[in-house]
């Protein structure tokens, strides 16, 4: 099997964007009307372009991307979705790159493209007006830049990842949640330790030019929308007290313990179409990227404390995928699912390495490897029209609805 990938990897990694590109294109009009919070971003968005009036909970630099693809499209389903479909899809060529950059191994990195295609999450919010894979783009841009300058150790490589991180807080705040699996990683590698004392200790002005970045990308895009017209601070003591304050329920509301297990996703959209269809949108992951992942975290851990030749790459994965899960252990407001996307990136990557490692051991774990690739693949495939919004019959939808709590 490797003489055949060695042979064709650059026409596989070709079919795979092309597959990308599709998945995420294809049929992005449907629906023709907003569903969940599109009603809210695409109006918010066109209030940066009439320089309207508004007030957001969110920093404003997701609906300027919505704003983007109307001002590009048009005020119509294409123009609401554009910017999310390409950012879905640069999002898959990151992972692509990170795999292959933290593991230097190109056959671990096809896996991880596979299955970063074959993600439901990643899916979703990619054909939707949604602000969260803004937010998954920019902390996963944030992270390779980082392990960028892990490798080559130029200054600007560390800057433009602050920029990135600027970038992804001004999408949600909740990407600050990536910051303790870096600084981690930055403690328990000596040789980073030291790269950074070099040049961000000793050369101390290098560490205020990244403190200055930080908070300059972040008010310059501030003020030069029409959130300025606010004042910054009552702004965000605004948007701060509406998120802890907030006591509103919701059908599909679901605690953080329960995202990896899959219990209860989201239904974005349920809608009878009128010629005998429906459009039915769930949030939901791909179950052989979920449930194998809690595997591959656990095995993971076990391979941390028998000092795994990646161990620091794995201790980063795993506390990145934890720093999107503990916050909401102590956060009491309600939360979805949508919250954990984020994460999934790193989770596509564990998972990754967990399949290409079994498939080191023996025949029976070979086949085990392969079947839990080409499982992805069927459960994408089966579970497509339903996270993709494509009209399908009552049966149908309702055959997809394995747990009651789906419903």
């Amino acid at each position: 099997m490797r003489k055949f990938i060695d042979k064709y990897y650059p026409y596989i990694i070709g079919i795979l964007f092309l597959a990308a590109i599709a998945t995420r294109f294809y049929g992005i009009k449907h629906p023709d009307w907003k569903v969940f919070d599109e009603i809210y971003y695409t109006e918010f968005a066109q209030k940066h372009l009439t320089r309207g009036e508004y007030f957001d909970v969110h920093p404003p630099l997701g609906k300027l991307f919505i704003a983007g693809g109307i001002k590009t499209f048009g005020d119509n389903p294409l123009g609401w979705r554009v910017s999310e479909a390409v950012f879905g899809i640069l999002i898959i060529v990151l992972i692509f790159l990170l795999s292959y950059k933290i593991f230097k191994n190109k056959y671990l990195a096809l896996i991880g493209l596979i299955l970063a295609v074959c993600s439901l999450m990643l899916l979703v919010e990619s054909r939707l007006s949604l602000i969260n894979i803004f937010l998954a783009f920019f902390v996963l841009l944030t992270v390779y830049l980082f392990f960028l300058w892990c490798d080559k150790s130029k200054n600007w490589l560390l800057f433009l990842s602050v920029i990135s991180f600027s970038f992804a807080l001004l999408v949600k705040w909740t990407a600050v949640y990536i910051f303790p699996a870096i600084l981690l990683y930055l403690l328990i590698d000596k040789n980073l330790r030291s790269q950074f004392y070099q040049q961000f200790i000793i050369k101390w002005y290098n560490l205020i030019i990244l403190f200055i970045l930080v908070l300059a990308v972040y008010l310059g895009i501030f003020y030069l929308t029409d959130i300025s017209q606010f004042n910054l601070i009552e702004w965000h003591k605004q948007a701060f007290d509406f998120h802890k304050n907030l006591t509103q329920t919701h059908p599909y509301a679901s605690k953080w313990y329960t995202w990896l297990l899959m219990i209860r996703p989201l239904c974005v959209e349920y809608k009878d179409t009128g010629d005998g269809n429906l459009i039915g949108i769930l949030q939901i992951g791909n179950l052989a990227i979920f449930w194998t992942g809690i595997v591959a975290i656990i095995y993971a851990i076990i391979r941390v404390f028998k000092n795994d030749q990646n161990r620091n790459i794995l201790i980063f994965l795993i506390t990145s995928i934890f720093m999107f899960l503990i916050p909401w252990v102590f956060i009491k407001r309600i939360s979805f699912i949508y919250l954990f996307l984020p994460a999934v990136p790193f989770l596509i990557i564990l998972v990754s390495w967990f399949i290409y490692k079994i498939y080191q051991y023996g025949l029976k774990f070979k086949i085990l490897a392969i079947f839990l690739i080409l499982l992805a693949i069927a459960w994408f495939t089966y579970f497509y029209p339903i996270v993709a919004g494509i009209p399908t019959t009552s049966e149908k939808y309702h055959q997809r609805m394995w747990l009651k709590s789906w419903i």
